[in-house]
């Protein structure tokens, strides 16, 4: 149901006064921030992330095993289980609404 809702997010079509222009993004990440509870201590899992994704790019996240790369996604797609997670910070950007 989650998956769903996100794929009707990304094939909204704005009406026709407020379609993007190849320069405004498709998608848009600001600052996020998502710390994870352990023993009453929030550790920061992701720090700060900004990208913007443009109307048919591709995106591909790489780095070492265990550096973060699915959590970043996770959080994204907002299917990081609260609690024990907390968005912490940052906005997500989809055709300029704030999801």
């Amino acid at each position: 149901m989650v998956c769903r809702r996100h794929e009707k997010l990304l094939n909204l079509q704005p009406p026709s006064s407020q379609a993007p222009t190849a320069s405004e993004p498709l998608m848009e990440i600001q600052n996020l921030q998502l710390d994870f509870m352990k023993d009453g201590r929030a550790l920061r899992a992701v720090d700060g992330v900004s990208l913007s994704i443009g109307r048919g790019e591709t995106l591909c996240l790489v780095g070492e095993s265990g550096c973060g790369k699915s959590v970043t996604a996770l959080s994204i797609a907002r299917l990081v289980p609260t609690p024990p997670a907390h968005y912490a910070g940052g906005r997500i950007l989809v055709q300029g609404r704030n999801v």
